[in-house]
């Protein structure tokens, strides 16, 4: 996992963790680089398994792999 890819993990789950999850222009603007690139990288990140989306529904990207560090896992409350 590259330093942006760990990055975007941690934006999408602290914002998973407020209970919506991030657009790809959020991400862009918090990691400050182009949601051309923000898309590239989650498409490298979905096809490893490290988050799922559903390509119907816009926000739907979640972490999911077995390859997260488990901080990133856990929600705000503390639990999974």
């Amino acid at each position: 996992m590259t330093d942006i890819q760990h990055r975007i993990l941690e934006i999408v789950a602290r914002r998973l963790a407020t209970g919506r999850p991030p657009s790809v222009r959020e991400i862009a603007r918090a990691c400050r680089i182009p949601r051309s690139t923000v898309q590239r990288h989650l498409d490298a990140m979905e096809a490893e398994g490290l988050i799922s989306r559903d390509p119907a529904q816009a926000r739907s990207v979640r972490v999911s792999g077995t390859n997260v560090p488990p901080k990133l896992l856990t929600g705000a409350d503390g639990k999974r």
